[in-house]
């Protein structure tokens, strides 16, 4: 496994609350839905890797995310503003994911 992908798994286990994620399981197969997705994507620019929430429907598996997040810009660390233009943290997420509930 790649960096990107051992860094990505981390956060899909812990988003999805499983074990661990194989390179090749579908992300739909494993409970990624809108929510998590915008919670992995969330995590993942927080250490550093440009992902967008709508990836995870696009490259549907850990290798293929990973490969793309990897072709993308890097990102800082902690830089969470996203290509719209507003900043979204975890007290906004833990809002939005309480509002949808």
């Amino acid at each position: 496994m790649t960096e990107t992908e051992q860094q990505l798994a981390a956060v899909l286990c812990e988003v999805t609350q499983t074990a661990q994620v194989s390179r090749h399981a579908d992300f739909l197969d494993i409970g990624v839905d809108s929510l998590a997705a915008i919670q992995v994507a969330m995590r993942a620019n927080e250490l550093g890797i440009p992902l967008q929430a709508t990836a995870l429907f696009e490259y549907r598996t850990l290798a293929a995310l990973a490969e793309n997040a990897d072709t993308q810009q890097p990102q800082s660390a902690g830089d969470d503003t996203d290509d719209l233009g507003f900043e979204l943290d975890a007290e906004d997420l833990a809002s939005l994911t309480g509002a949808l509930s």
